[in-house]
């Protein structure tokens, strides 16, 4: 006898993902990826195009271009900041600086791409997003104080745009 109605459609898998299943790597950064605290994926929207139509009732609505967000991470800085120049480096070879030693050996035809692996709660990767030619847009900033009673742990966030994204299952 076969299952009929929404007791039927019950999910295999009904384990819930949880937002610590992830590591994000790129070759480009060992030392950021190393550190990474935190992950915010690009959102997606769509808005559909619509077209007055003479014979029709009303407007015919298709669907229309997709937009996507930028993708940031969030890393601890090392004390010795050796990550945080990475990402210096990383951002001053993209933009023309009157020095123009780090700017030259890094366009030789080098696209970097970064993967997200998410997680399963065994800790395996299920899915991976691989984001291709990614650049960085923005390194934050850090703030150093000695008015506080108790030190913080130095933390920087990096924006990045990309070309695509590609969902790779594993």
């Amino acid at each position: 006898m076969s299952n009929f109605g929404s007791l039927g459609d019950n999910p295999i898998n009904t384990n819930l993902a949880e937002n610590t299943n992830y590591r994000f790597v790129c070759e480009k950064i060992p030392n950021v990826t190393y550190f990474c605290t935190a992950v915010n994926t690009p959102s997606f929207s769509s808005s559909p195009q619509i077209l007055n139509h003479m014979f029709a009732a009303n407007d015919v609505k298709f669907p229309g271009g997709r937009a996507t967000t930028d993708m940031s991470i969030r890393f601890i800085i090392g004390e010795n900041f050796q990550n945080y120049m990475e990402m210096i480096r990383w951002m001053r070879s993209g933009v023309p600086y009157r020095d123009f030693t780090e700017i030259v050996p890094e366009y030789k035809g080098n696209i970097h791409h970064g993967k997200l692996y998410l997680l399963d709660n065994k800790l395996n990767p299920t899915i991976a997003l691989q984001f291709d030619n990614l650049i960085p847009t923005q390194v934050s900033g850090f703030t150093l104080t000695s008015s506080e009673a108790e030190p913080t742990i130095l933390t920087a966030t990096d924006n990045f745009v990309f070309d695509r994204m590609n969902v790779l299952r594993l």
